[in-house]
């Protein structure tokens, strides 16, 4: 798997954490994006970001 998908990989695992309350997925997923040294500012904004502004339009 190249850095691309795990880090789209990554970034859904973030943002359905979010969505799901699954904060062990949301660990998880965090700490794979340091052990494999992806952006962690696009984690944030793409993944954790992403997820709060479903869990937003949902409410």
């Amino acid at each position: 798997m190249g850095k691309e998908e795990l880090m789209q990989e990554t970034l859904k695992d973030l943002s359905d954490g979010v969505v799901d309350m699954d904060e062990d997925k949301v660990r998880e997923a965090a700490q794979k994006v340091l052990d494999e040294g992806l952006n962690a500012y696009d984690a944030v904004m793409n993944g954790l970001a992403a997820g709060m502004e479903i869990v937003g339009d949902l409410l």
